[in-house]
């Protein structure tokens, strides 16, 4: 059944100048929440936007949103969501841990959400495509995850920037 990324009830537009990412811990009785953008409460932001030309960007969450099942009927990883403008594309995966494995996590499911992505729709239509890993407890990225990101331009074809901080 195809995937449509965009036909989402819970995406949001904004053009300011600087706004957060968030991904809550979901409570329990509502497990499922999906990521969201948030504007005054800087202390929940997981990723902070700087949108200095006030382009209208677009965020789609994607996790807790828009189900991609593998063949085998399971559910498949996905990122937290995908931010829209212009004619650009940045899938983004939201990170809270200051433990290990987070990268190898988080790329992984930037990865599997860009492949399919590209099996329902024209990538070929964007400008560019790109990924961003950010994480709250670890704002920039690590040395180490250099050859985790190289690894990620040769397996998807896009450039991927493990940083708390994502630029319009």
């Amino acid at each position: 059944m195809p995937v449509d990324f965009f036909d989402n009830p819970h995406k949001e537009t904004t053009r300011k100048p600087r706004f957060g990412l968030c991904d809550d811990v979901a409570p329990v009785d509502c497990p499922h929440t999906p990521a969201y953008i948030e504007e005054a409460d800087e202390d929940k932001w997981t990723a902070v936007v700087a949108n200095a030309n006030l382009k209208t960007v677009t965020f789609y969450p994607i996790d807790n949103c828009i189900e991609v099942l593998r063949p085998d009927g399971q559910m498949d990883n996905r990122c937290d969501g995908l931010l829209e403008y212009d004619k650009h594309l940045i899938f983004v995966e939201l990170k809270d841990r200051d433990c290990q494995g987070w990268v190898g996590d988080g790329l992984n499911q930037l990865k599997i959400t860009i492949r399919n992505f590209k099996a329902y729709h024209a990538a070929g239509s964007y400008d560019s495509i790109k990924a961003q890993l950010c994480n709250k407890q670890r704002p920039r990225a690590v040395v180490s995850c250099k050859v985790d990101i190289e690894k990620f331009k040769d397996e998807t074809g896009h450039k991927v920037s493990v940083d708390r901080n994502i630029t319009i």
